[in-house]
């Protein structure tokens, strides 16, 4: 492909991020080089398109009409689009931004979406931001998920490693993630095995919990999506003998549509009994 023009709006850079995000769902080639611009990157444009977040490295964003050919770019450099990109959108936004926390969790959210984990050599990312909306609409959960993750970041009492670990279990990631998967290794309850879906919860409410009970993983359960939201809303809960109850506002149709029956495929242990029942308590099971 040769040199190519660097962008010179941000209408084109938008086009840059929608080209990037169908590469998700082309052949095999183009699925890797979206994964591997998406891991490695550390500069991010993030736009939002409705409640959705898509993500372009800086080094895609920043030539016109990009694609599955980028890597055939023999002059591309970083450096050079991330001056271009400045010139166009202005400065990224890093930590210190009241809107980083909510982006970067956006971003963490969609790599785990795609089964991406990002470079552990890029703890730190920047963004520039497209959209001028509000980050967390009121009503979204993402907005109570950015309120904990600045509360952490403000917290004086933490370690660095503390704090990361606390911020990626809050957004069912890092270690509390990986432990629950190595305990159940599929869904909890239907045995599924695709990561891409499986979402890790907890069974007490973050903001219920102190810093101990937010990283243990008996307060967690690995469950696939439709559940998580169903158990979030306290729909479904589940007995100490791991047997499934179901809210009595779900209809027979309801149950039989969404596959609500069944159980625990691990029998609760001690630990795990005492947050269920504080679960079934909260929400009106008992």
């Amino acid at each position: 492909m040769g040199v190519m023009r660097l962008i010179e709006s941000e209408s084109e850079i938008i086009k840059n991020i929608r080209s990037l995000d169908r590469l998700r769902a082309t052949n095999a080639k183009d699925k890797k080089l979206y994964a591997r611009l998406i891991k490695n990157g550390k500069v991010f444009v993030a736009a939002r398109f409705s409640a959705r977040w898509l993500f372009a490295p800086s080094r895609f964003a920043g030539y016109k009409n990009n694609g599955p050919n980028h890597e055939t770019i023999s002059s591309r450099d970083g450096r050079v689009t991330n001056r271009r990109i400045t010139e166009v959108l202005g400065p990224y936004i890093d930590s210190d931004d009241p809107r980083y926390a909510a982006i970067d969790h956006a971003f963490l959210d969609a790599c785990a979406h795609s089964g991406i984990e990002p470079s552990k050599h890029h703890l730190l990312r920047r963004y520039w931001v497209v959209d001028q909306e509000r980050v967390a609409e009121d009503g979204d959960p993402s907005a109570t998920t950015a309120q904990d993750i600045i509360a952490l970041n403000q917290r004086t009492d933490l370690t660095p490693t503390h704090r990361r670990q606390l911020i990626l279990a809050r957004i069912g990631q890092g270690k509390f993630r990986h432990d629950l998967l190595r305990y159940w290794k599929a869904c909890a309850v239907t045995g599924y095995k695709l990561p891409t879906v499986l979402r890790a919860s907890h069974i007490k409410p973050w903001r219920e919990c102190n810093d101990a009970e937010r990283l243990n993983p008996a307060n967690g359960l690995l469950l696939l999506a439709t559940l998580d939201a169903l158990f979030d809303k306290g729909l479904i809960t589940f007995k100490n003998s791991g047997s499934m109850l179901v809210s009595s506002s779900l209809t027979r149709s309801d149950r039989e549509t969404l596959g609500l029956y069944g159980e625990l495929r691990i029998k609760p242990g001690a630990d795990q009994k005492k947050f269920l029942k504080m679960h079934r308590q909260k929400n009106g099971f008992e």
